[in-house]
């Protein structure tokens, strides 16, 4: 069975959430439930 484990944003998150947001962006997809990441041009933001 997985873990699922919530945790909050910190520097080493930083390059997969920029790639995530890249690939949405790439696909059109929707940033539902991303807390605003569609709205920032850096992670530090």
């Amino acid at each position: 069975m997985d873990i699922l484990q919530l945790v909050s944003p910190a520097p080493a998150h930083e390059s997969q959430a920029m790639a995530f947001k890249a690939e949405l962006l790439a696909e059109n997809g929707a940033f539902d439930g991303c807390a605003g990441l569609s709205k920032v041009e850096t992670y530090r933001e």
